[in-house]
């Protein structure tokens, strides 16, 4: 009755908390439970493991063959498997600059991928567009979205 009692007191208090959850161990009198315990939103710091991985992935989808870009990163925010991009591209010379990088990226068993990506015509409203996001890719943490 007790652990019962502690399980269901632990999930209310989790699913009142705002935010994405992941499910954690929990070891109680010898019993282990899985419990969800809220991710932060980050951003990874330059030269992590994570921060290139992400990068991979932008460089992959957005690439020409043999036309490499760079990207100054203007929000990258990550929680669990899920990272927000948002970047202004250029040539690998520094000569050329692009519209802007938006993307919506998540992570798998194979490592980070673009999900999707919002429209960037002028007749779009972004807000609109992150609205879809959300509501066409469940699971991804609204807290990750934002604009410089």
């Amino acid at each position: 009755m007790l652990r019962s009692t502690i399980a269901c007191l632990l999930l209310t208090t989790v699913s009142a908390s705002a935010g994405p959850v992941s499910l954690q161990p929990l070891v109680i009198d010898g019993l282990t439970m899985e419990v969800a315990a809220k991710q932060e939103v980050h951003t990874p710091a330059v030269g992590t493991a994570e921060r290139k991985a992400i990068l991979a992935a932008v460089h992959a989808a957005n690439d020409e063959s043999g036309n490499p870009l760079r990207y100054t990163v203007r929000v990258l925010n990550v929680s669990g498997d899920w990272a927000w991009f948002v970047a202004d591209p250029a040539s690998a010379d520094g000569k050329n600059h692009y519209e802007p990088a938006i993307l919506l990226l998540r992570r798998d068993k194979g490592g980070w991928s673009v999900a999707d990506r919002p429209c960037q015509e002028a007749d779009c409203e972004m807000d609109a567009e992150v609205v879809r996001l959300k509501a066409d890719n469940k699971g991804a943490p609204g807290e990750i979205f934002a604009l410089p």
